[in-house]
């Protein structure tokens, strides 16, 4: 006898989307402000109330106060008391806005911040001003009572007549669980300037935040400036820095300005997946004058105040930007060139994505960033090729006569083309993406910042003997350039090697989990690897008809769940086989990695081999590199043989080449250079991730890929940058 279920919903899921989802008590704050932009109010204010009627004069109360379009009791009962729901559609419209949540969790903020909390709310033309109390330990005392049995208090008074043609929300949190002194709140209005985007202009919401405002004030117009959350960092930055601007959409286009003087303009066909939101970054190098107009203006200096901010529909998205965190890995890359890289200290700036339709998610807790997915790892891609880089490209020119992406100097051999010339030809070259140049300065110079050309300038204008002199200084100077150069690869060699055999010897000198331990990885990873697996499988075989934003999201959610599957077992075999230290990328042996990875695969269904052309080659392939991610990439070779029908898979090590062949089903000409775009597969249920998630990460490492298939043969053939194949 069959017979239909439910699920029952205990008192406890309060906690999980509060107070024990939300954790940090200023993003709950956040939370809640972000919920009145929701709800279309122009003007809201965050009030940390006294009780003056005590001695102590501690704190009472929080009260957020909006002018949105309010609720009635139906709004309270169906929407506000229904967990979960959302009529909001994250991103899409909401009168010229774009909605910034959706999950219809939001306002359990409140239970983070205090036990109670009072709702008052009326609509415009409602008569009537609608009151709830909500008692949140009243959800805590059994997790056998059920959520929906649990009752809030529910009352209504009629409003004045004035009141008629106002709406409004006002929540009232008491009982607090923080200790909110004049730091804490003087740390919400920081935090709150960064909320809303500080670069832009006035969007039409504005944020009111202290002690005792709505205590002393009961309307907004009564309301003085000091308490308005303001931060114009764009007028305080005007003039002074070098300033890159990337929009992309439909096209990418690059501005670059000198402290207010266009330079140039770049444009390229958007051949990135991100075609379904809008994306604009501007970035700002901050010359030693504008470094000191920012502290005296803003009383904080710049690199204590953050560096590349991300705002997703307009709100900032944390932790992106905060003073130590470094998404695009600025830093470390810094200390490969010191002279040459950007690192966070030395900018500030901030991504607007316009995104409506939920491509980028934040995370539950909202203050962990961004979920993982596709469209992320090309934001971080982006960012780097068409701004950062172009941006260093001309910061090293103007402050040493330099252009390159390596250690070289930028040669000026052609007594008929200035430097400018020579520069401005390198825009457009296809090692720095294929632009076409749209305008470029013709006041653009950079003769004069050039050490070289001001001693030949100097030597110019004096006697035959004193010039020779000068010669030699310059001849010396190309010299100790030189030197500079090559000690600067060679230290940075020292420190990766330095730091790989520190964290090596930790690894070793640590204590080895016991045997039982590593039985327990055995067998759980691979049997974790293969549910996932064949969740994928099952996902694929689905024929699923859906509109391209949501066919991304998707695919997106596919390539999660197979990386994952692909780092269960990688990580299994790593943790248990090497001494790799897997929390940061290290020099490795790509040889050697090859050998584990396929006695790893001992008994497999495909004959695997690993070779080399000459023993003297393995040292060329000690690559720094995150292990797993190098064991990923077999995995994907691997997977793509056995799934085409191989008998063999061969790892073959040259001089800067690593030639990966099979004997698999072979590609059609036509589909060699598609193979690696996202998306593209040759396979009838395939993802067309594992080929692009291959390129994407050995494009990071300065290595390149192409695929040749020939006499039944398919071979993928990996190139070091720069270097010759024997």
């Amino acid at each position: 006898m069959s017979e239909k279920l439910h699920f029952i919903t205990s008192s406890g899921i309060k906690n999980i989307v509060g107070k024990d989802l939300i954790t940090d008590r200023f993003v709950a704050i956040f939370e809640l402000v972000k919920n009145a932009y929701d709800a279309k109010a122009s003007k809201v204010v965050v009030s940390f109330n006294i009780d003056n009627s005590s001695e102590t004069k501690s704190l009472q109360s929080i009260v957020i106060r909006d002018n949105g379009i309010g609720m009635n009791r139906d709004d309270l009962e169906k929407k506000w008391l229904h967990l979960a729901y959302s009529e909001k559609k994250e991103g899409q419209s909401n009168s010229g806005r774009a909605f910034v949540g959706s999950k219809g969790i939001g306002r359990f903020s409140c239970d983070s911040l205090g036990s109670n909390l009072t709702i008052t709310t009326k609509k415009t033309n409602d008569p009537i001003e609608h009151i709830l109390k909500v008692d949140w330990k009243d959800f805590e005392k059994s997790l056998e009572d059920r959520f929906e049995s649990i009752a809030v208090d529910y009352n209504y008074r009629k409003v004045e007549d004035e009141k008629l043609g106002t709406s409004y929300t006002v929540l009232k949190i008491t009982n607090l669980h923080h200790l909110w002194d004049d730091d804490a709140i003087i740390k919400v209005s920081d935090s709150l300037q960064r909320l809303k985007n500080p670069f832009n202009e006035d969007d039409g919401f504005e944020i009111y935040c202290g002690a005792d405002i709505t205590n002393f004030y009961s309307s907004f117009s009564q309301i003085p400036s000091k308490y308005l959350v303001k931060s114009n960092i764009s007028e305080v930055l005007r003039d002074k820095s070098i300033t890159i601007e990337t929009q992309i959409h439909d096209k990418i286009v690059v501005d670059l300005f000198d402290r207010g003087n266009h330079i140039f303009t770049l444009e390229k066909d958007n051949d990135t997946i991100l075609k379904n939101v809008n994306v604009f970054i501007s970035i700002n190098y901050l010359t030693t004058s504008a470094k000191a107009t920012f502290t005296r203006r803003m009383g904080i200096q710049p690199v204590n105040y953050g560096n590349v901010f991300i705002y997703r529909n307009g709100f900032r998205v944390s932790p992106y930007g905060d003073k130590d965190f470094d998404l695009f890995g600025l830093n470390i890359r810094k200390t490969q060139g010191h002279s040459r890289y950007i690192g966070t200290r030395e900018i500030i700036g901030y991504i607007d994505i316009s995104d409506q339709f939920g491509i980028f998610k934040e995370t539950s807790s909202r203050n962990n960033g961004f979920i993982e997915n596709a469209h992320l790892d090309v934001l971080k891609d982006v960012y780097m090729d068409y701004a950062h880089k172009l941006l260093e490209r001309y910061v090293l020119l103007i402050n040493w006569g330099e252009n390159s992406d390596t250690a070289t100097e930028f040669s000026f051999d052609s007594v008929n083309t200035s430097e400018a010339e020579k520069y401005k030809k390198s825009l457009t070259s296809k090692v720095n993406g294929g632009f076409s140049l749209k305008f470029f300065s013709d006041t653009v110079s950079f003769e004069d910042n050039n050490p070289k050309k001001k001693l030949e300038q100097i030597a110019a204008s004096l006697p035959e003997k004193e010039r020779s002199e000068v010669s030699r200084v310059i001849d010396k100077f190309e010299d100790l350039q030189r030197e500079r150069q090559e000690q600067e690869r060679s230290l940075f060699n020292q420190h990766q090697t330095i730091t790989a055999l520190k964290l090596q010897n930790e690894n070793i000198l640590k204590r080895r989990s016991e045997s039982e331990f590593g039985e327990q990885l055995s067998h759980h990873f691979p049997a974790m690897a293969d549910r996932l697996k064949n969740a994928v499988i099952e996902l694929q075989a689905l024929e699923l008809d859906l509109p391209a934003s949501q066919s991304n999201q998707y695919y997106a959610a596919l390539r999660k769940i197979r990386r994952t599957e692909y780092e269960l077992r990688a990580f299994k075999n790593l943790l248990l086989n090497t001494s790799i230290d897997l929390r940061s990328p290290q020099v490795i042996n790509w040889f050697d990695l090859a050998n584990q990875f396929i006695r790893d695969k001992n008994g497999a269904a495909i004959k695997l081999n690993c070779s080399f052309s000459s023993p003297d080659i393995v040292p060329m392939w000690d690559i720094a590199a995150n292990a797993l991610e190098v064991f990923i990439m077999y995995e994907n070779f691997f997977r793509n043989s056995v799934e085409h029908q191989a008998t063999y898979l061969q790892f073959y090590f040259e001089n800067n080449t690593l030639i990966i062949s099979s004997d698999s089903t072979p590609i059609l000409q036509e589909n060699l250079q598609s193979i690696f775009e996202p998306g593209f597969s040759t396979k009838a249920n395939g993802t067309g991730i594992g080929l692009n998630q291959i390129k994407t990460f050995l494009n990071r490492l300065q290595l390149d890929i192409h695929a040749e298939s020939s006499n039944n043969i398919v071979k993928f053939i990996i190139q070091q940058r720069g270097g010759s194949n024997q």
